[in-house]
């Protein structure tokens, strides 16, 4: 799942946010290091596309300056504005068990999250602030990022954990001129990210052979999927951190008498850490992990490791079934809806089985559903029975007699 952490990184705290959650090799050594790239069609600007993150250039950028100049990044610099958004996805927990045993995993992993990073840029914006929205909310799309991407694959507790912090930088190009980001439309679309994800992992499971079951929730809506095979007392022993911040979290309700707030429970998840290992690198980490596995089950684990296999892709026909299938449930609820949202309960139809460029595609042309316009990369769509019911309901009707109706000219 995709979630989002301001950081604020004031006081020249950049460095040491790189250097203790980014770049240490995922939570267990000061002595290895995780390596960061940069992402985003503005990299390429900033001459960084596809360059290792280092931490003075991520400094540079933590301090409103510009690395290719020197200059001042944006013009506008808010003491103790956020100066990185942190876009964090993790895997299922079953997948990162199974990438202690196969590496294309990972690769999986990296290759699903670049896809929803990629739905989330083209919703980056920037606030409108000139003319009569100078005092509103107002924002257009820009679609251009720059963001630090590190991959690490151990939690806190030392649990295999697959996740990805997308770092972004708090700047855009906004028609040449780099201005603070407007992220509200990135963050309305999470649960859109997630699912683009999932999906996207899913299908390439399913290509490296494995079976899938999905994880549903109390009301048997899916909540993602794990790989078929891994047993559930393996996931739940591995489960140490989710436990430590599930145990923080209850103590919490108890002690103020409702839910945390995201700020809250952001806090909570920083408190619960527990200090690194300075002496332990990747291997003897790993070693600690396969420790706790029997016999039965390393054999268990090893034996689902299998060829590449085909998939078979979803027809026109199927697309259009699911698509159709998702709206009735979207529609019953509200009458207009973004693209992203109405995308999100496609996908979750059936995880794994969509190309996200053809569904859009089927989407754009489906007759019984209307492109109201809006954003381009987000329109807002609705049923056309609502738009020519709406239509209907605004114009008189000229075929009534009023004379018919008890009434008299004047």
């Amino acid at each position: 799942m995709f979630n989002i952490t301001k950081i604020r990184a004031s006081n020249a705290a950049g460095k040491s946010f790189y250097a203790n959650h980014l770049a240490s090799n995922d939570y267990y050594s000061e002595h290895e290091k995780v390596v960061g790239f940069w992402r985003g069609s503005l990299a390429e600007k900033f001459g960084l596309a596809g360059q290792e993150v280092t931490t003075s250039v991520f400094s540079l950028f933590q301090r409103n300056i510009d690395p290719a100049t020197g200059n001042n990044l944006t013009p506008k610099k808010v003491s103790g504005g956020p100066r990185f958004f942190d876009f964090q996805v993790a895997a299922p927990k079953s997948v990162s068990v199974m990438a202690l045993f196969d590496e294309r995993l990972a690769a999986a992993h990296q290759a699903a999250v670049r896809e929803a990073m990629g739905e989330l840029e083209a919703l980056a914006a920037v606030r409108i602030r000139h003319g009569e929205n100078v005092r509103t909310n107002n924002h257009e799309n820009t679609g251009k990022l720059i963001y630090a991407e590190f991959m690490h694959d151990t939690s806190r507790a030392l649990d295999p954990q697959l996740h990805t912090h997308n770092v972004v930088c708090n700047v855009t190009d906004a028609g040449g001129q780099y201005k603070a980001l407007e992220t509200l439309e990135m963050c309305k679309a999470i649960r859109y990210a997630g699912k683009v994800y999932h999906n996207a992992l899913a299908r390439q499971c399913r290509e490296l052979g494995y079976d899938l079951i999905p994880v549903l929730d109390k009301k048997r809506n899916v909540l993602w999927f794990d790989l078929a095979g891994v047993p559930s007392e393996v996931m739940e022993r591995f489960s140490k951190r989710r436990k430590q911040i599930e145990e923080a979290e209850a103590a919490f309700i108890a002690e103020h008498g409702r839910m945390p707030t995201l700020a809250e429970t952001n806090a909570i998840s920083n408190s619960t850490r527990s200090a690194k290992m300075l002496t332990s690198t990747r291997e003897t980490v790993r070693a600690e992990q396969l420790k706790q596995l029997s016999e039965d089950e390393l054999k268990q684990l090893e034996s689902l490791v299998k060829p590449n296999a085909k998939i078979r892709r979803l027809s026109r026909d199927e697309i259009v079934k699911a698509i159709r299938k998702a709206a009735a449930g979207v529609f019953e609820r509200e009458s207009v809806v973004t693209q992203d949202k109405l995308l999100a309960e496609v996908l979750n139809t059936s995880l794994g089985s969509f190309d996200l460029g053809e569904l859009k595609g089927v989407l754009s042309v489906l007759p019984e559903l209307k492109n109201l316009g809006g954003e381009a990369v987000n329109p807002f769509y609705s049923p056309e029975e609502v738009i020519e019911r709406e239509t209907r309901s605004s114009q008189p009707d000229f075929t009534k007699n009023p004379l018919q109706e008890g009434h008299r000219p004047v």
